[in-house]
C-alpha cells in the first residue's frame, strides 16, 4: 500500500465517460493545479467514477493499451474517502507500481497518471541513485543523511492529495513529524511535458515550502533524448497587484541526445544545499552535475532501455 501521509500545513469493467468536462469548473477554483491538469486530458479520457474496481478494470484496459499520449486518466466522483479501497483493487490486478493518483477534495475528482513503462522507471531509478550518492559523498554526511521515498502519499486533508514518484527528504524529518519530501522527481514522456510541469508545480505550490526542489525528467525515443528541468520557487518575472511573492519556475534545462551531447546555457546541474536539507552544515556544499557526469549518466541510462 502506498504509504499516506497528512499534512499540517494551512495551504494547504463497466464504465461511463462524463459528459462534459467544463461542467466541473463551477466546482473546481480555475487557479488549482488539479484542474489546469483536467483541461489537458482530453475528452476520451475523463470517467464516471462507480467503484474500486470498475476504476481498476478502466486502469488496466488503458494500461494493456499504454501510448505517451494516454498517460493521464480523469475519474469523477472519486473521492479520498476511497483511496484505500482503489489502492486494494488496483493491488489485485498488479497495477500499483503502474501508476500515481492526484485528488481533489474540493471537486472529488481524481487524476490517475499512467506509468506502466520500464524506461520511466529505469530513468526515475538512476538519477536518484545518482544524487544520492553525491549526498553521501559529502564531508559529514552518509547515505543515511537522507530517507528515500516512493509512492508516498502527501494529504492535505479535506482539499487535496498527491503521490511522489521517487523523493527524498532529510532524515531527521520524521522525528520532527513532518514526512513531506524536499527533494522530488517527476518522469515521463516528452509528450506529456505540459503535464509534467503541472506536477512539478503541485509540489512546490502546495507543500508549504518543504518541498523545494523538483527535477523533471522527459524522455523522448527514436532517437534517444533525456531532458532534464529544475524548478524551484522564485520571483516572478512580471509583477503585479495579485502576483504572489513566489511562483513554481524553471531555472535550469538540459537536454542530451543519444551520444551524450548536452545542449544548456547552464555549464553544470546544481542543486542547493539548503533545497535538500532544512538545517545549515558546517560541511554543506551544493551538489553539482558537471556536463560529462551528466553525459555518463544519460548514456548508462539509455543503455537499460528496452
Amino acid at each position: 500500500m502506498a504509504q499516506l501521509y497528512q499534512g499540517t500545513h494551512d495551504l494547504a469493467q463497466k464504465s461511463t465517460r462524463t459528459s462534459s468536462h467544463s461542467s466541473i469548473s463551477d466546482s473546481i477554483e480555475d487557479t488549482t493545479v488539479f484542474y489546469r491538469q483536467l483541461q489537458q486530458i482530453p475528452q476520451m479520457y475523463h470517467y464516471n467514477y462507480h467503484s474500486p474496481r470498475q476504476l481498476a478494470g478502466v486502469v488496466q484496459n488503458n494500461v494493456d493499451a499504454y501510448t505517451p499520449g494516454k498517460s493521464y486518466l480523469y475519474f469523477r466522483g472519486a473521492s479520498m474517502a476511497a483511496a484505500e479501497e482503489l489502492d486494494r483493487a488496483l493491488r489485485n490486478r498488479q497495477l500499483r507500481n503502474s501508476v500515481r493518483m492526484m485528488f481533489e477534495g474540493i471537486s472529488d475528482g481524481l487524476i490517475v497518471r499512467l506509468m506502466p513503462s520500464r524506461e520511466l522507471d529505469v530513468t526515475e531509478v538512476e538519477f536518484f541513485r545518482a544524487l544520492c550518492s553525491k549526498i553521501a559523498q559529502m564531508p559529514g554526511h552518509t547515505e543515511r543523511s537522507v530517507v528515500g521515498m516512493r509512492a508516498s502519499c502527501m494529504i492535505l486533508p479535506g482539499l487535496r492529495s498527491n503521490e511522489t514518484g521517487m523523493s527524498l527528504r532529510p532524515g531527521q524529518r520524521m522525528a520532527n513529524n513532518n514526512p513531506w519530501p524536499s527533494v522530488t522527481i517527476e518522469v515521463g514522456y516528452s509528450q506529456n511535458l505540459s503535464q509534467l510541469r503541472l506536477d512539478a508545480q503541485w509540489w512546490l505550490i502546495y507543500s508549504a515550502n518543504q518541498t523545494r526542489f523538483v527535477v523533471l525528467l522527459h524522455v523522448a525515443r527514436n532517437p534517444n533524448r533525456l531532458n532534464m528541468e529544475c524548478w524551484s520557487m522564485s520571483p516572478p518575472q512580471r509583477i503585479t497587484r495579485n502576483t504572489p511573492p513566489q511562483v513554481p519556475r524553471c531555472g535550469q534545462e538540459f537536454s542530451i541526445d543519444s551520444a551524450g551531447v548536452i545542449t544548456s546555457i547552464h555549464a553544470q546541474l546544481t542543486i542547493p544545499y539548503t533545497s535538500i536539507f532544512d538545517l545549515p552544515h558546517p560541511n554543506s556544499a551544493d551538489i553539482i552535475f558537471t556536463h560529462a557526469e551528466l553525459s555518463d549518466l544519460a548514456l548508462w541510462i539509455y543503455t537499460q532501455w528496452p
